[in-house]
């Protein structure tokens, strides 16, 4: 699977990269893993790093998008979620319009949601100070 993520306590803060193909089988099996972390209350306000500049070919569909947003405003709203950031750093011109869908779709679940072609603005963003290291390979 071409993703990892990395749970940092000390930032507050759940760091996801995602490298080669990001098609919607790739996309649903890492919302499968995120669904299990975010079953940890103290983590579900954590700031979010979503970082796909190693995508080589994005394929995630509208419709996955939609169902995402659907679990996650549920989900979020369930749990009285606190508002949080998510920073979404993408490869492409198609990516950033397929992100900007996602934050259109998400807004009313309480996240400060930005998409961002640049990883350091997100990084700025999010008020780190530096990129927070995560494992190359799964």
């Amino acid at each position: 699977m071409p993703y990892t993520y990395a749970v940092r306590h000390d930032l507050k803060l759940i760091h996801k990269r995602v490298w080669g193909e990001y098609s919607d089988a790739e996309s649903q099996a890492a919302d499968r893993e995120w669904r299990k972390i975010q079953q940890n209350p103290e983590i579900l306000a954590f700031d979010e790093l979503q970082d796909l500049t190693e995508v080589t070919h994005y394929g995630v569909s509208l419709e996955t998008l939609r169902g995402f947003a659907a679990f996650y405003n549920e989900f979020r709203e369930e749990r009285g979620a606190k508002p949080k950031r998510l920073a979404y750093v993408v490869p492409s011109k198609v990516a950033f319009g397929s992100g900007r869908m996602y934050q259109s779709l998400i807004e009313m679940s309480g996240v400060n949601f930005q998409v961002f072609e640049d990883l350091n603005l997100a990084v700025a963003w999010l008020g780190l100070d530096h990129l927070p290291e995560l494992p190359k390979s799964r």
